[in-house]
């Protein structure tokens, strides 16, 4: 039947046209901490390529 709206549930079936579907599945989350402090890993480095920095600023002073 048709719906204009639902909260969908684990493996709920959403019919878009003829041999068009997708199923919904639940998952379940673990308890991992979402603050980036918490994640900080000693090894984790942000790599930088010098051609995309513009210092074109700085050499005008």
């Amino acid at each position: 039947r048709k719906l204009q709206a639902r909260d969908l549930e684990d493996e709920d079936e959403v019919i878009f046209a003829p041999k068009v579907s997708a199923k919904y599945y639940l998952l379940k989350r673990e308890n991992t901490p979402t603050d980036p402090v918490d994640q900080m890993d000693e090894y984790d480095i942000t790599l930088i390529n010098p051609g995309m920095i513009d210092d074109s600023e700085e050499w005008d002073n």
